[in-house]
């Protein structure tokens, strides 16, 4: 997953204030310090750790960074992109707001603190609920990351379920259903990352594999039923979302 993963060497910034903000990093290991000016002066403003986020605001707005990142010792972050966050928003996916809005008190919070200020903290919300949205919040954003991988990688495999026909008692088709082998977490409930890639645009391409599978499967069975002289034509059942239907080039790639 290398390319998902954004590496630094010791005393390497990830950015400098001023810097074009496009995205965030969530830190998987190592250390960041964050630093900022006031009256010329350099100020440390916090370091970041495993599981922390860093340069928030730039998934939420385009504007500078208002911070430097440098890395302590070797860390490896993964990136959160801009279209992650408000694919969710979208969504209206709970988490995530109260995740935001953490964030954006956090920033401000910083901010505040670098001034000279005090911090007020508006929000009613405990802090062992606050860590707990955070990780929930930031696992499904490590698995939306890994998902893109394994679609690409062939880690999700499709399997055919026999449906029979009751009144000969033989095979009459098949459904494909979708399984996710993670070399990391092992076997993936469907009902944990179908959600996840429906909730995205992840479901288009996850859905025209499983249809590409599908039809490769459909012909080796044709021809094993041919090769016996099987009595009956043999069908395949796609599960198909909303969203894969809704997408313009949704039929002309099925077909």
């Amino acid at each position: 997953m290398s390319e998902n993963i954004r590496e630094l060497q010791q005393d390497e910034y990830l950015f400098k204030e001023g810097d074009a903000a496009d995205c965030a990093y969530i830190v998987e290991s190592g250390e960041l310090e964050i630093s900022t000016h006031s009256e010329g002066e350099p100020v440390i403003i916090c370091t970041l750790r495993d599981g922390d986020i860093v340069g928030e605001m730039g998934i939420i707005d385009n504007e500078p960074r208002t911070a430097s990142a440098l890395a302590l010792v070797p860390t490896r972050l993964t990136p959160v992109t801009q279209n992650q966050l408000t694919d969710r928003i979208a969504g209206a996916d709970a988490i995530l707001k109260l995740l935001i809005q953490i964030l954006l008190d956090r920033y401000r919070t910083g901010l505040n603190k670098v001034k000279g200020g005090h911090a007020v903290n508006e929000n009613a919300f405990s802090e062992e609920m606050v860590r707990e949205y955070i990780h929930q919040g930031m696992d499904k954003i490590r698995l939306e990351v890994e998902l893109k991988y394994a679609l690409a990688e062939g880690q999700l495999k499709v399997f055919y379920q026999p449906l029979l026909n009751i009144s000969n008692r033989k095979i009459a088709g098949f459904e494909a259903l979708t399984r996710w082998i993670h070399p990391e977490r092992g076997f993936i409930s469907p009902a944990l990352f179908i959600p996840l890639a429906e909730g995205t645009d992840l479901i288009v391409p996850v859905g025209l594999y499983v249809f590409e599978q599908a039809c490769q499967g459909m012909a080796t069975f044709e021809a094993i039923t041919r090769a016996h002289d099987y009595p009956e034509p043999l069908f395949m059942s796609i599960n198909v979302s909303g969203r894969q239907i809704a997408d313009p080039s949704f039929i002309g790639e099925a077909a």
